[in-house]
């Protein structure tokens, strides 16, 4: 797994005599990520770009699965919170 994502940047250089600036940018695909609060670029090798674009997309679904176990399991939580509560509530009534 790798964490990030994989794209392709497209900028100009700002030389005034370069293809870019008639509209042609410059291409570049980069691996970038969220590394202690700061975003990290990190250019991408062409005979790498299909193992890196794999590998993103197995954190992706790895990160999906995680937030519907969390998801699942606040269910179940407030579920037995409901039951306790109600529990609960049948042992104080009086009689």
């Amino acid at each position: 797994m790798v964490k990030g994502s994989v794209y392709t940047l497209r900028r100009k250089c700002s030389k005034p005599s370069c293809r870019c600036m008639t509209g042609q940018r410059h291409e570049m695909t980069a691996l970038t990520a969220r590394i202690n609060g700061k975003m990290r670029l990190w250019p991408v090798p062409k005979e790498r770009l299909k193992e890196l674009q794999e590998r993103t997309e197995i954190y992706r679904q790895f990160r999906k699965a995680r937030a519907r176990l969390i998801k699942e399991q606040l269910k179940r939580q407030r579920e037995m919170l409901r039951v306790i509560d109600a529990i609960a509530k049948a042992r104080t009534r009086q009689p």
